[in-house]
């Protein structure tokens, strides 16, 4: 069993002359896909500091997922750096595989 976690923004921080930046997550589907493409521009000279939200702007869902991944990347004569990045994410339940059970503690009604 896993805990599937859903976010709903990402914040980062970074300089350099921009780029991209990808989320990916396994669900829904259970394979890792591109969910979401951020540019991140132009932070030179200073840093760079901007909330992203992670919703379907057409839906309202939140992305979700028992695995997150991220892909940074610029151009061929670009450079970024970053420097931090968080998510503001919370557990909204747990993935029940094939052959595995679940089951509360007993509770005194």
């Amino acid at each position: 069993m896993e805990s599937i976690k859903q976010a709903e923004n990402l914040t980062l921080t970074w300089s350099g002359t921009g780029g991209t930046f990808e989320v990916w997550t396994d669900q829904p589907g259970g394979t890792m896909a591109l969910r979401k493409t951020i540019s991140l521009e132009d932070a030179t000279p200073e840093r760079k500091t901007v909330t992203f939200p992670l919703h379907d702007t057409v839906t309202g869902e939140y992305m979700h997922g028992k695995l997150w991944g991220e892909v940074a990347y610029t151009t061929a004569t670009g450079y970024l750096i970053l420097h931090g990045g968080f998510y503001n994410m919370r557990r909204i339940g747990t993935h029940i595989g094939p052959g595995e059970r679940w089951a509360t503690q007993p509770l005194d009604l």
